[in-house]
């Protein structure tokens, strides 16, 4: 994992510019406290609901991370599964979690991924699972990797006790729990 990073840093792909910007693949980025993404759905949650707020979360990481994964891909070269990887990667080193992909299948478009020590897992227990940003964020990048829009359901979720957040990445129309679908992803 680490070996990645300290790759990134020795192409000139991770630096700090004189006027103190961090850039990422010659991307701006910026280094977030948690407490703001948990604002943000607290805020979220509170103005249009529990289940809207957090599929206007997931939307906006949806949309937000196409254009992380288009930059890795034009930046690096890297297609299908290994760009899933290194995203998954550098994310992990971003405090995401443990990131891994379980399953990968780019002609059925259908994929698992497993994060251990979730950043969203919250104090007391949730009955539903929470994790919208990081679902936003599998779906978004696997939509640009497949070149076609697919969500993110989270079928287990380490706020609601389990060890550990399982999140599956489909067409919407192949999710057979339409219930989940309608909670999770809208419509």
């Amino acid at each position: 994992m680490i070996g990645n990073l300290i790759k990134l840093f020795a192409m000139g792909e991770i630096k700090i510019t004189e006027k103190g910007e961090f850039r990422m693949l010659g991307e701006r980025a910026v280094v977030l406290y948690f407490t703001i993404l948990e604002g943000m759905l607290e805020f979220f949650q509170k103005n249009f609901g529990e289940r809207d707020g957090g599929i206007l979360i997931y939307h906006s990481s949806k949309h937000g991370s196409k254009n992380y994964i288009r930059n890795i891909i034009h930046r690096l070269g890297y297609r299908g599964e290994k760009a899933i990887d290194f995203a998954g990667e550098l994310a992990s080193i971003g405090g995401w979690g443990r990131i891994t992909v379980a399953h990968f299948d780019s002609e059925k478009k259908v994929a698992k991924i497993i994060v251990d020590s979730c950043p969203f897992k919250t104090e007391k227990p949730s009955k539903e699972p929470v994790c919208h940003f990081s679902r936003g964020m599998f779906a978004g990048a696997a939509s640009v990797i497949w070149n076609e829009d697919v969500d993110c359901i989270e079928t287990t979720c380490s706020s609601m006790g389990d060890p550990y957040c399982v999140f599956v990445i489909k067409r919407k129309r192949d999710f057979k729990n339409k219930i989940l679908v309608k909670n999770q992803i809208g419509g």
